[in-house]
Order: C-alpha cells, then structure tokens, then sequence
C-alpha cells in the first residue's frame, strides 16, 4: 500500500515537471545543470542517510552475509552514516 502511495506522489506531478524542465531547457539551456545540482542538493542528506538506514537493516537480518563479508558490510554502513552526517552539515550550513 505505501508503496502505491510513493507511486503516486512520485507520478502524478511528473507530466508538468517534466514540461517545465523541458521550457527551461529551451529558453535557458545553460542553466538546466544548474538548476539540477540545486534540486539535487536538497534530498541528498535524505536519500543517504535512508541508504544508510537501509543497509543497516539489511545487515541486521544478516542477508548480507551472502553477499559481503561483516566488516566490509559495517564499514560500508559505518561510511554512509558519515557520508549523509557531512551533506546534512553542509545542507544546514548553506
């Protein structure tokens, strides 16, 4: 259910973003990079910090032991817990 949620929400406004990227594109094509590093700035903490969590769950259940061995699984998850503290830093700060 939540997932059909998420689809919606992710689906429904797309056909307009979609058309507005596309008449940013045409009258400032300069400035699409632009504007992609700034809407991406923003959900990056979010979206590693979820990785992170993620993982960290996986690990928990230990389905991961099949594919990496337990070190390198902690390290990893050890890494994005920094990795997404650093963006969440960098995010409050500017």
């Amino acid at each position: 259910m939540l997932s059909v949620v998420a689809g919606a929400v992710v689906a429904l406004p797309a056909p307009t973003a979609l058309r507005r990227i596309g008449a940013v594109a045409a009258l400032q094509p300069g400035m699409l990079a632009w504007y992609s590093v700034r809407a991406l700035w923003l959900p990056s903490p979010y979206l590693v910090l979820a990785a992170s969590v993620l993982y960290g769950l996986l690990l928990s259940t230990k389905i991961l032991d099949a594919i990496a061995h337990r070190p390198v699984s902690f390290a990893l998850h050890k890494d994005l817990a920094i990795v997404a503290l650093i963006l969440a830093g960098l995010h409050g700060s500017l």
